[in-house]
């Protein structure tokens, strides 16, 4: 009689059945995937998604404090509607129709020059790859709330979204890997920025906790 997977998970890896093979494991990270089937974005997904997370303990990453360590967060489809509302009304900026523009979260220096100077420089790659940087966009956090610890109190960046173009000569969707041509090679101030910040995120096992950055 097979044995009950908790009972598998308590003496080592489970057995092998349907597509899984304990031999192909590899003491990496967790990771999960939450979608509708047909395709509706909806606010439950990310819900989900964070409950997911906090179903998730770190292999090794997390730090002297609990509230500490390398990095717990979700990967999500642009909410058009939410961020063209945003941009309007910080930015006084209209966004192109979904698939003609891209959004990234920048880590940038605490330090206002060295950040201006990552913009700028940011900025310039874009437009040598053909690109159009169309504003940039100061992301509300709350470390108090989130419950950040001290030292990703002090690694924390300031964090801004860049909203970027697509060229006339880009076929829509814009994919990420058109921005990312638009932005390679790095300068060397680019590369002096991004050494000069880390990320402040913490890690699971809550990532409610954890999220230093605001749900939409």
């Amino acid at each position: 009689m097979k044995r009950r997977l908790a009972d598998q998970l308590r003496l080592g890896l489970p057995e092998r059945q349907g597509l899984y093979d304990p031999s192909t494991e590899h003491d990496s990270c967790g990771v999960g995937f939450v979608c509708d089937i047909k395709g509706r974005p909806s606010r439950s997904i990310i819900t989900d998604a964070q409950n997911m997370n906090c179903c998730m303990d770190h292999r090794g990453g997390q730090g002297y404090e609990k509230n500490t360590g390398d990095g717990a967060g979700i990967l999500t489809g642009l909410p058009h509607s939410f961020l063209a509302a945003v941009a309007q009304e910080e930015l006084g900026l209209t966004l192109p129709e979904p698939g003609a523009y891209g959004a990234g979260l920048v880590f940038l220096p605490r330090e206002a020059q060295a950040a201006q100077k990552a913009r700028e420089t940011l900025e310039a790659c874009l437009r040598a790859g053909g690109q159009t940087p169309l504003g940039w966009r100061t992301v509300p956090t709350d470390a108090d709330t989130a419950d950040l610890g001290k030292a990703a109190r002090a690694a924390m960046p300031h964090i801004e979204m860049l909203f970027v173009g697509a060229s006339d000569g880009v076929a829509t969707p814009l994919s990420a890997r058109c921005i990312w041509r638009g932005s390679t090679p790095p300068t060397r101030y680019a590369r002096i920025a991004a050494t000069r910040t880390t990320g402040c995120s913490t890690c699971a096992p809550c990532l409610r906790r954890s999220l230093s950055i605001k749900a939409c």
